[in-house]
C-alpha cells in the first residue's frame, strides 16, 4: 500500500507545467469541457485491493475540445496485477476513445444534459487479465445542476454494450461542494447490475474526495472508498490534469 501511494504522489509531483476545468467525478461527468482548441492532458491512478490481490491501473489520457460544447478524449491504461500467490502481469490494458458533448444547458451552465460515448478496445492480453478480451461500447448520459453556485448534483445513466458476456446498466450519482475556488468536496455512490453467481451481485460502490486546483491549469483530484456485494475490498483514485 505505501508504495502505491508513493507512486500516486510522484504522479501528482509532475504536474509543475491555458486555463483546465477537468471533471471532478468518477461515476458522473461535470459539463466542465476544455476551452476551444485547448488540450487537457493527465494521468488517473486506481488501486483496488481485492481478496486475492491487488491492482493498480495508470492511465494516461489527453482531452480535445473540437467544438465548444464537445470534446474527445482517449485514454490507455497501464495495469499493474499483484496476486497473493503465484506470479504478478503488467502490461498495456484496454485503450478507450470517446466523446463528452453538452447538449443542453442554460446561460448560468446549469442545469445541464451531457450525453457521452466511449469505444474500449481489446488492447489488453485477457490471458494474462489486463483486458476484457472484446470490444465494447459505453453510452451514457449525465444530469447535472447547481445550488447557491458552489454545491453541484448529477445523476448518471451508462449501458455497455457487450459482446462476450451480459450487457452492463449503471447509475450514478455526485455530490460537490465548493469550499473555495481552489478546493471542493466529493461524494459519489454507484450502482451496476454486474452478477458473475458468485461474489458479484449488483455492487454498490462509495467514493469520498477531495479535488485541489492550485493554478488555472493544474488540478489534483483524489477519493478512496469501498463497495458492498463486490470482491473488491478497498479502492483509491486519483487524477493529475494539466491544460494547455
Amino acid at each position: 500500500m505505501l508504495r502505491k501511494i508513493t507512486l500516486l504522489a510522484i504522479l501528482f509531483s509532475l504536474a509543475g507545467f491555458s486555463y483546465s476545468e477537468p471533471i471532478r467525478t468518477t461515476f458522473t461527468r461535470e459539463n466542465r469541457l476544455p476551452e476551444l482548441y485547448q488540450l487537457e492532458a493527465g494521468s488517473g491512478f486506481d488501486y483496488v485491493q481485492f481478496e486475492a490481490g491487488d491492482e493498480t491501473v495508470f492511465t494516461p489520457y489527453l482531452r480535445f475540445a473540437v467544438f465548444d460544447n464537445l470534446d474527445i478524449i482517449g485514454r490507455v491504461p497501464y495495469v499493474e496485477l499483484d496476486p497473493d500467490f503465484g506470479d504478478g502481469e503488467s502490461g498495456i490494458g484496454d485503450a478507450s476513445l470517446g466523446f463528452e458533448v453538452v447538449v443542453y444547458e442554460d446561460i448560468f451552465h446549469y442545469p445541464y444534459i451531457m450525453p457521452h460515448v466511449d469505444v474500449t478496445y481489446d488492447t489488453g492480453d485477457e490471458d494474462k487479465g489486463l483486458g476484457e478480451g472484446e470490444t465494447y461500447v459505453t453510452l451514457g448520459i449525465t444530469i447535472g445542476t447547481t445550488v447557491n453556485d458552489m454545491v453541484h448534483f448529477s445523476l448518471d445513466g451508462s449501458y455497455e454494450l457487450r459482446d462476450e458476456v451480459d450487457d452492463i446498466a449503471s447509475v450514478g450519482a455526485a455530490i460537490v461542494w465548493d469550499l473555495s475556488k481552489e478546493f471542493a468536496l466529493t461524494t459519489e455512490v454507484q450502482w451496476t447490475d454486474e452478477d458473475d453467481g458468485a461474489e458479484i451481485n449488483d455492487p454498490i460502490t462509495f467514493l469520498g474526495g477531495m479535488s485541489y486546483e492550485p493554478t488555472e491549469n493544474v488540478a489534483f483530484i483524489f477519493s478512496g472508498g469501498v463497495a458492498t456485494e463486490s470482491d473488491k475490498e478497498e479502492i483509491l483514485t486519483g487524477k493529475v490534469a494539466i491544460s494547455f
